[in-house]
């Protein structure tokens, strides 16, 4: 990871490929939007997005960051508590992290 990150730092390693890729957004303003796809039988179909947003600044000159996961409607999402069991999940699977950026 550089010294200087700016809102977001994304690293993913894929089987087969040398080097890992890795990059963040240019701007002070930037972020990203991540898709990944599946194969389910003899289909390919996208079943996820991340996205890392920017808020614009408040009063006070400071900026939220979300980091938004998403699956796309009818993808069977299963989700787990720190034991194990099952947690009901519904149809269109949506979470958000937030954080502050000063």
């Amino acid at each position: 990871m550089p010294a200087n990150v700016r809102n977001y730092w994304v690293q993913c390693d894929i089987d087969g490929r040398k080097t890992r890729l890795e990059s963040g957004p240019q701007s002070a303003n930037g972020g990203f939007t991540e898709s990944i796809a599946m194969r389910d039988h003899d289909r390919v179909s996208w079943v996820l997005e991340l996205d890392g947003l920017v808020s614009r600044p408040d009063e006070n000159g400071t900026r939220t960051l979300t980091l938004r996961l998403q699956t796309r409607p009818g993808v069977k999402v299963s989700v787990y508590d720190r034991d194990g069991n099952p947690v009901p999940v519904p149809d269109g699977f949506y979470m958000e992290i937030r954080t502050v950026r000063t």
